[in-house]
């Protein structure tokens, strides 16, 4: 009996450490319990505030693309004041010429042995070109618009030319000349507005089958040295209009420039296709070994539709 009564002691005594131990895990249970809802109610706090994060980031994103928008919109109205200033001045600088100084003005197309041009000249070198003077009598001053054909080098040649009167200085005149290759011909459109109401021209030259690969804007010196009426002006010598300018001096512009290649690409002067300047020299080599005369500006965009690149002017230079 006294064995049994120990092992029962012995066994209560057990079960009391039992339950302390049960006790102590309950106890650190419960710790552990509240401790993670601590730290879920800290994670869900930490969501929430990275959440706000996101939307902060994404505001000032946003922010900062209205801001660049912004500053794009600034920049290119400072660019076109800029622009319209720096013409503002060109324009300063401005030149009436005469019957007697002009160059030819034109556009076209061009190969190795075919050229297509249509623009204005001075009738007293349409006399020389042409053999009559579409103003009038030998010697009548005044210009004209012009288109004409010459292939087999020079060898072939078709024009059509009239006067262009109640034109002003500084009114535009618009050209036009679409080869149509399947057809093997050339179409030519030229408007004037003298009064208000535009009054179009068009013609068509057969192209003989010419291939043209290039296409320009010129102001032309080649053909003619100046000579005063009645005189007919001397063409095959290369010649600035007289003694140099005490300014550079604008002679002209090309607005609304346009091209179209014959696979389909379009653009202005600018491109997409490779644009080289053309410069008179004193000599007909490049500078620095002669002095530059007659050269184009830089392109820029007339306003009219066609983009970036339409316009330039073309610049007689003080140092000629």
């Amino acid at each position: 009996l006294q064995t049994a009564a120990e092992l029962a002691g012995r066994m209560e005594r057990r079960c009391e450490e039992l339950r302390a131990a049960i006790a102590a895990f309950d106890q650190e249970s419960e710790t552990l319990r509240s401790g993670l809802a601590e730290r879920e109610t800290d994670i869900a706090k930490a969501r929430a505030a990275l959440a706000e994060a996101d939307a902060e980031q994404e505001r000032a994103r946003e922010q900062r693309s209205a801001w660049q928008v912004e500053q794009a919109q600034v920049q290119a109205r400072a660019q076109v004041a800029a622009d319209r200033e720096r013409r503002l001045g060109e324009e300063s600088g401005a030149i009436d010429l005469t019957d007697t100084d002009a160059p030819t003005m034109y556009v076209g197309l061009s190969s190795s042995d075919a050229a297509a041009s249509a623009g204005i000249m001075s009738c007293n070198v349409a006399q020389h070109v042409f053999g009559t003077n579409p103003c009038g009598v030998a010697g009548t001053p005044g210009w004209v618009a012009m288109g004409l054909f010459a292939w087999n080098s020079g060898f072939g040649l078709v024009d059509h030319a009239f006067p262009l009167t109640g034109i002003s200085a500084g009114t535009g005149v618009k050209f036009s000349i679409y080869y149509n290759q399947l057809g093997n011909s050339l179409h030519y459109v030229i408007t004037t507005n003298p009064t208000g109401t535009p009054i179009t021209h068009s013609f068509i030259f057969s192209a003989h089958g010419a291939i043209f690969d290039h296409a320009g804007g010129l102001v032309d010196y080649s053909g003619c040295t100046t000579a005063p009426p009645p005189t007919v002006s001397d063409c095959g010598e290369f010649a600035v209009p007289g003694h140099a300018p005490l300014q550079d001096i604008r002679i002209t512009q090309f607005f609304q420039g346009a091209l179209t290649t014959a696979n389909g690409q379009r653009g202005t002067f600018s491109g997409p296709w490779t644009l080289s300047p053309v410069k008179v020299t004193s000599q007909g080599s490049p500078p620095p070994g002669n002095q530059l005369q007659v050269e184009p500006s830089f392109l820029w965009n007339d306003n009219m539709g066609n983009g970036w690149g339409d316009a330039f002017g073309v610049w007689w230079r003080h140092n000629a």
